[in-house]
């Protein structure tokens, strides 16, 4: 039902003491309208209530939960993924969403492989009916270096399915670093991609590349069957064309279902770095093409670092970075026409308020609305904590508008490490780590509404 209301009110109710709110509200307002404000409990802990931002995982006391990665289906369903130090490993946990909260109890995915290596730098993609991957760099020491590769799982039903196996193929075999690894499906044709940045030649001290290795299935299928692109000799290509600079932190865009996408990268073939894309084009096969290589920032002074890229089927969108041109690092942005530039839509800024922005996060729903995110050590801000807020800007086709504002409700330590993740009707979850728990870090988060609230 709906209730028209004078701009303060309360309700009151009273509750069963079963964990279950019976009676449900929503706050509309327009300070910010994109963050939830329904009344609902932390459905994995007992007794607990979130009106604003939820403790997502459920770690115990003294251990460590970093580095979220959340993916957020049309359906409301997802997964939000960590890394994790409880029960005295490193693992890579996740936790179910079931209508952008979180739901039961969080599981482990895969632990580390050896005792003494890592994890880190997980990615989740998913389906509507919850299949899809999650990708993540392990690292492996051997007995000359302490090299990190690309590793994939895949998910069935937001559950792991079969085991991990790694995926930077010849590369496995090279004693360097491969990190950074994101994978974007196509919901409707069966093509996929994975992404990543990697150094292959160790007579170069500073030598990334970007990588590419494509996914397919068929379409009646929904990735419950999958073939890796390539062969075990070449299972790989690289993106970028300057060598032997540095190219890492790549982001790839949504696949169509013509196999088009967008990849971006940063790139210090200038000196400095700069942002550099180029659309992609995923084959039925599995076979990868490529088109030229472009610059995407227009203000080369000092570097241009960490995009993020978010387009729609068609081949329009968003471009954002982190960028430090004026001294202190802001959020820029540009929008991208058809897989391509114009000089017609130059760069712009999304936030330059004082103190570094940066880790920023892009998507957008089907009208081209979204949600920018980054972390946020603004020395403006009230109050001012040591290390930095997750900030937001509401995106109106393709452009920022209004001003930015806090989504973690903490006013005393530090949250870091933003994760974005919205469907085609504007709806999701942000997720972050967070200081707030004493000397634990912790996974939280707070849902994403609709457009509809401004």
């Amino acid at each position: 039902n709906n209730l028209i209301v004078n701009p303060d009110f309360s309700i009151i109710f009273s509750d069963s003491p079963n964990n279950k709110l019976d009676i449900s509200a929503h706050l509309i307002d327009s300070s910010p309208p994109t963050i939830d404000s329904n009344i609902y409990p932390d459905k994995g802990l007992l007794g607990s209530f979130a009106l604003n931002d939820l403790k997502v995982d459920q770690g115990a006391g003294g251990t460590s939960q970093t580095n979220p990665s959340s993916f957020i289906n049309n359906n409301g369903n997802g997964l939000v993924v960590w890394r994790d130090t409880r029960a005295s490993t490193i693992s890579l946990y996740a936790r179910f969403f079931n209508d952008y909260l979180p739901d039961g109890k969080d599981f482990s995915i895969t632990s580390k492989s050896n005792p003494s290596g890592d994890i880190f730098n997980s990615n989740v993609n998913l389906t509507n009916s919850g299949n899809g991957f999650v990708v993540w760099a392990e690292s492996i020491p051997d007995p000359v270096t302490y090299a990190s590769h690309i590793y994939l799982q895949q998910m069935k039903s937001y559950i792991t399915f079969s085991n991990k196996i790694p995926i930077d193929g010849s590369l496995i075999g090279n004693q360097q670093n491969q990190s950074q690894p994101k994978v974007s499906l196509s919901s409707s044709d069966g093509r996929g991609a994975i992404v990543w940045h990697g150094d292959s030649d160790p007579t170069i001290a500073v030598n990334n590349d970007i990588y590419i290795r494509s996914l397919t299935s068929l379409p009646t299928d929904d990735w419950s069957s999958y073939k890796l692109g390539g062969s075990s000799a070449t299972p790989t290509k690289i993106i970028n064309s300057s060598l032997p600079f540095d190219q890492t932190d790549a982001s790839i865009s949504k696949i169509n279902s013509s196999g088009s996408c967008f990849v971006v990268w940063q790139d210090n073939r200038s000196g400095n770095y700069d942002i550099y894309g180029r659309k992609v084009t995923i084959e039925s096969d599995g076979s990868i093409s490529f088109d030229t290589e472009s610059i995407i920032n227009q203000g080369t002074t000092n570097n241009q670092e960490k995009p993020s890229i978010a387009l729609d089927d068609n081949g329009n969108g968003l471009i954002v970075w982190q960028d430090n041109r004026f001294g202190n690092y802001d959020i820029y942005g540009r929008k991208i026409s058809r897989y391509s530039l114009s000089t017609s839509n130059p760069e712009f800024i999304i936030s330059n308020a004082s103190g570094d922005k940066k880790l920023p996060n892009v998507k957008l729903d089907s009208k081209g609305d979204g949600i920018v995110t980054w972390d946020d050590a603004g020395t403006s801000r009230t109050p001012v904590v040591s290390g930095t807020d997750i900030y937001a800007k509401k995106i109106k086709s393709y452009a920022p508008i209004g001003n930015d504002y806090k989504v973690d409700n903490d006013t005393t330590l530090a949250q870091s490490n933003n994760s974005l993740s919205i469907n085609d009707s504007g709806n999701g979850f942000i997720s972050w780590q967070d200081l707030r728990d004493s000397s634990d870090v912790n996974i939280y988060g707070r849902r994403v509404i609709n457009n509809k609230t401004q």
